[in-house]
């Protein structure tokens, strides 16, 4: 968490550098005590966001479209691997294995 105003972006920027190198997931940072009257430290706001965006929201963003397409192609491998279940079934039941649910009978 950070304090508007006082935390050095710096600081902050090692921070996340630490957490990622020991593959922490950074999901946010908290700007804690924001005021109206910061209006003229716009610059500095928008610098930090911009580096917030780069440091924290891209890289996560391109971790999750990793994720995404490698859930895409293990499930068209369970699907040539059941080619008896319809579309909605493989991807009914690939999503109970991938989130670790036993898969329903498909019989039923």
């Amino acid at each position: 968490m950070t304090l508007a105003g006082q935390t050095n972006q710096n600081a902050v920027s090692s921070v996340i550098s630490s957490l990622k190198r020991v593959k922490a997931n950074v999901i946010g940072i908290a700007l804690n005590e924001v005021r109206k009257d910061m209006s003229d430290r716009y610059y500095y706001y928008a610098h930090y966001d911009h580096n917030v965006m780069n440091l924290v929201y891209q890289p996560m963003k391109e971790k999750r479209a990793e994720w995404a397409a490698a859930y895409k192609k293990r499930e068209r491998e369970f699907a040539a691997l059941n080619p008896h279940l319809s579309p909605e079934q493989v991807r009914q039941m690939f999503a109970d294995i991938a989130t670790g649910f036993a898969p329903k009978d498909s019989s039923t």
